[in-house]
């Protein structure tokens, strides 16, 4: 092949797959970092204890302590670590502490 009919080739190419990106997408999909659930525990336990230095639970809470459960819940397509802290014989029986999948906080439920 000649130079020329090279390039006209290689800018045919180059145009032919540009056209195909536009036609069929490939979606960017930004992989954020996850956590493990167990990692989610630890960061759990360090928002009781800031709630409870924030006098937001009671300072015998720990001491009621009886069980924690984590699973992961989904809703409309959004999944979240749901961190329950369950407390036998305390004002707050229940606490469930929400963790987006990267391990920020993103919410709270406390009562019964």
């Amino acid at each position: 092949m000649k130079k020329k009919q090279l390039k006209v080739m290689t800018i045919i190419l180059f145009f032919a797959a540009a056209q195909l990106c536009l036609m069929f997408p490939v979606p960017v999909v930004f992989s954020q970092p996850s956590v493990t659930p167990l990692s989610v525990v630890q960061l759990g336990i360090e928002k009781i204890e800031t709630m409870i230095a924030a006098k937001k639970l009671n300072a015998d809470w720990p001491k009621k302590f009886s069980n924690v459960s984590v699973f992961i819940r989904n809703i409309k397509g959004f999944s979240e670590y749901a961190l329950e802290f369950t407390s036998i014989g305390s004002s707050t029986p229940k606490v469930i502490l929400y963790f987006e999948m990267n391990g920020e906080y993103s919410g709270i439920s406390m009562g019964k």
